[in-house]
């Protein structure tokens, strides 16, 4: 069964790319999807070091998925499809469902990356979604810790594990692996894999199922009420969840998609949209700072009628600028709140709420619920603090760190501690007032700060802290490190691909740290109270 169906929607522009002005209507991608399928048909025989191989597992077809809207009520179990459903059986009885593989897809926002993309899902094979920049070295570590069946990307790549093939209908480089046996074995509702990490080498990913992707796709198009006549311009990368919703949530509805490998800073990507009569675009704070900069208002085409956010929290003063803009050329400004482990949508802001409630996340999205919790308990009181919990058919089914977990079922069960800290008001609007977690969103990008350190030290830093604020990374050096400043700065920016004005950097004689010896980040946050 395709995750997307395509072909109802005939005729219908999918896609354009507009630099090179090649259309594709949702016949002929589908027809370019499913030529690709021969040479995507894996002869598996997937084994375990034990032995043990996956049964088919005959799934239902997909329904609309658990009503998480009311309190108390549980997500279907289906943790119960793990490594306890593999048998001791012959290699030569060994059956996986469809042949199912895992595919690394090294993406750009191109026509062959989609095809390559819904293609490879459509077949019933597992897709993970990486950037086609990524770092050579972290790219290496991927695979080797994955073992992917199949590498698809734009780079040349000379591995002793893997041999080149080739995809028709597409000119991305192949590669596949040698020994398919190596390659993981994939639990049956696994569909889809993105990092945690943005662009940087974490090998952590998010395991996602059909499930999450379709419902999260059908409550955007719920609540945004995309239709097939909307136009998106793709302004967000693909392998990033936000920019990943925008191409599904589009898809789903039949609308289309405009490609550019411009940037919102360049005039190409306005000119774009303008000649193609885009009516959608999507953009985190960094995005919005940029069309502060360039001065959006000159750029605007006159059939932009709606612009969504998310990625992190946006200043007031233009969340007001954007709503009071759309709002006077008849069109829709809406503030969102998600997590990749959410599938990438969690609550809106409907603009009716605008400008009273700017600053707001909103409410929960269709087919979800948001909470408030202290710990374990709920707090069921307005204006009071306390994590946010969110509930819903698209929160994903755990993490994966090794091939070994991706035979893991649903860990979550639905149920997803967001790590920020926020509270609800009188008429049931959430906002987000700090975070609990050590990770940063900068423009758009989730770093997580262990990881910042641990690059700082592994350059040659004695010691580190590190904290961010809405828009910075703040890097805390002893004394002793001072003279590494400005390389250390450098290379930060380098690894992360973020300006060096991203990094600011301050020194401390010593780093403060709590009784168990522990860095005190508290105190870091607030340096001038603590006298640091």
């Amino acid at each position: 069964m395709s995750l997307l169906s395509l072909e109802g929607y005939g005729e219908s522009l999918a896609l354009i790319d507009g630099d090179s002005n090649r259309t594709l209507s949702y016949r002929q991608l589908d027809d370019l999807c499913k030529k690709m399928r021969p040479a995507l048909e894996f002869n598996l025989e997937t084994a375990d070091q034990d032995g043990k191989v996956m049964q088919d597992f005959d799934l239902e077809p997909l329904t609309a998925g658990g009503d998480y809207s009311q309190k108390g009520k549980e997500p279907p179990d289906i943790s119960g499809y793990g490594s306890k459903d593999c048998v001791n059986l012959p290699s030569s009885t060994a059956v996986f469902r469809f042949n199912r593989g895992l595919i690394f897809l090294f993406c750009q926002n191109g026509i062959e990356d989609i095809i390559a993309y819904l293609g490879s899902l459509n077949a019933g094979h597992v897709v993970c979604l990486l950037d086609s920049r990524m770092n050579a070295a972290f790219q290496e570590e991927f695979i080797h810790i994955y073992h992917p069946h199949l590498i698809i990307g734009y780079r040349e790549l000379t591995h002793h594990m893997y041999h080149k093939t080739c995809l028709p209908g597409i000119s991305l480089h192949a590669y596949q692996l040698n020994d398919l046996k190596q390659g993981p074995v994939l639990h049956p509702e696994l569909q889809l894999l993105l990092t945690t990490s943005g662009t940087t080498g974490n090998p952590k990913l998010i395991r996602l199922s059909r499930t999450n992707i379709l419902s999260n796709a059908r409550s955007i198009v719920q609540y945004l009420n995309i239709t097939g006549a909307e136009i998106a311009i793709a302004s967000l990368p693909f392998h990033y969840s936000y920019g990943l919703s925008v191409l599904h949530t589009h898809l789903y509805a039949g609308a289309c998609v405009v490609l550019t490998q411009a940037s919102v800073a360049q005039t190409a990507f306005w000119e774009v949209a303008t000649k193609y009569h885009c009516t959608s675009l999507a953009g985190v704070p960094y995005t919005y700072k940029i069309m502060e900069r360039i001065g959006f208002d000159r750029f605007i085409p006159p059939s932009l009628k709606t612009l969504t956010q998310a990625g992190g929290h946006l200043e007031v003063p233009l969340v007001l600028k954007y709503h009071t803009l759309m709002q006077e050329r008849g069109g829709r400004f809406f503030v969102m709140y998600g997590q990749t482990e959410a599938t990438a949508r969690i609550a809106y802001l409907d603009p009716k709420f605008l400008p009273e409630k700017a600053g707001a996340i909103g409410q929960a999205i269709p087919e979800g619920h948001l909470e408030v919790y202290e710990q374990e308990r709920e707090i069921d009181t307005p204006h009071e603090e306390g994590e946010l919990v969110y509930k819903g058919p698209n929160v994903m089914l755990g993490y994966a760190s090794t091939r070994k977990d991706l035979i893991k079922g649903d860990e979550l069960r639905g149920v997803l501690r967001t790590g920020d800290i926020g509270y609800f008001d009188d008429e049931g609007v959430f906002f987000v007032s700090g975070r609990l977690k050590r990770i940063s969103k900068i423009y758009g990008l989730r770093i997580n700060l262990d990881d910042v350190e641990h690059a700082l030290m592994a350059y040659g830093i004695n010691m580190a802290a590190v904290t961010t604020t809405e828009a910075n990374i703040i890097v805390t050096l002893e004394e002793a490190d001072k003279k590494k400043y400005p390389e250390c700065i450098e290379y930060l920016a380098k690894v992360y691909r973020l300006h060096p004005s991203t990094f600011i950097c301050r020194f401390v004689f010593e780093l403060p740290r709590t009784p168990s010896g522990k860095i005190d980040y508290q105190k870091l946050y607030h340096p001038l109270e603590d006298g640091i």
